[in-house]
């Protein structure tokens, strides 16, 4: 069952008198129960694609055009007030850095509850007792002692599992991991990673999985888009994508990976453009080693290269 899905969503930001694009035709669904990623560069606009479904935009950024249907209804048609209704309590973020994303001043419990409040009837002993439960559900150690407990009491890792147990507090149908395990070390990414997926199964809610690693993305993904320039320019199963990429700048992402055969990396020659510069022709043109004349001329359209595998490419087939 389709629970989200966006079509051609356009957006913008506003700049004193001039306004410059950021997303460009934005096109993807997720399924109940999968783990849909979005994967690319930082700046390609990955986040403000996350954030435009729970309408958390800057102020000078606008929604041009486009669709967003979460269960069948369109975000973007909502009043403000029923747009509250969703955010938070089915559709749940977490935030991109665990560090900063709590308030030093409260206690985790002061800042869980306020979460568990808003979106139940749950109250005092009550309301406690659930904070308990989703903190043994996110495996934080010992939870009943750790309550009244402070942010800077806690490792980037335990924050980050607060912050998962405050994403699971309405059990959502779909949850945003934006950047999940920013500024955490390995062995930890695997564990939170770990933890979002067991959750996944057990309360069969959806992620969008937002990540500049394709690495991350490979093992906990079933379905993957590339986004470059505000552009999705691939789109397939990720196993597929990641076995047979199609478009220029995904086969370099993955040529990026570490080789651990030859202890060797290979970089992206080159820099992603800025939203004030005016590439003519498809974005990735400066560095795409594959492209032609037309590639410089026009941006192609969407063609389907297998099934189920979508990119927008002159040269590739």
């Amino acid at each position: 069952m389709e629970i989200l899905k966006t079509e051609k969503l356009n957006l913008g930001f506003q700049i004193k008198n001039k306004f410059y694009q950021v997303l460009y035709n934005v096109d993807f669904s997720i399924q109940q129960g999968e783990t849909f990623a979005i994967v690319g560069e930082s700046g390609c606009g990955k986040s403000m694609t996350a954030m435009s479904i729970i309408n958390l935009l800057p102020k000078d950024a606008k929604i041009t055009s486009g669709k967003i249907f979460f269960n069948g209804q369109n975000l973007l048609e909502l009043p403000q007030k029923e747009l509250q209704k969703i955010r938070g309590r089915k559709i749940s973020l977490i935030p991109q850095d665990p560090m900063t994303s709590l308030n030093p001043l409260f206690t985790v419990k002061e800042q869980v509850k306020e979460v568990v409040e808003m979106n139940s009837d749950l109250r005092g002993d009550s309301a406690d007792k659930r904070i308990i439960e989703l903190f043994d559900m996110v495996k934080i150690p010992n939870a009943k002692n750790r309550l009244n407990a402070y942010p800077h009491e806690f490792s980037g890792g335990m924050k980050q599992r607060v912050i998962i147990s405050m994403a699971l507090a309405a059990n959502a149908q779909l949850i945003i991991a934006d950047e999940p395990t920013t500024a955490l070390d390995s062995t930890i990414q695997l564990q939170i990673m770990d933890l979002l997926e067991e959750i996944k199964k057990e309360i069969n809610t959806s992620i969008l999985l937002i990540s500049h690693d394709l690495g991350l993305v490979a093992n906990y993904s079933q379905n993957c888009a590339v986004m470059y320039c505000g552009h999705i320019v691939e789109n397939a199963p990720t196993k597929e994508l990641i076995k047979n990429p199609k478009h220029p700048y995904t086969e370099a992402l993955i040529n990026s990976l570490p080789n651990f055969e030859t202890n060797t990396i290979t970089s992206i020659e080159g820099q992603p453009p800025s939203i004030y510069e005016n590439i003519i022709g498809c974005s990735f043109n400066p560095r795409c080693k594959y492209a032609i004349n037309e590639c410089h001329k026009n941006f192609p359209n969407s063609k389907k290269v297998g099934e189920n595998h979508i990119i927008k490419c002159f040269v590739k087939d």
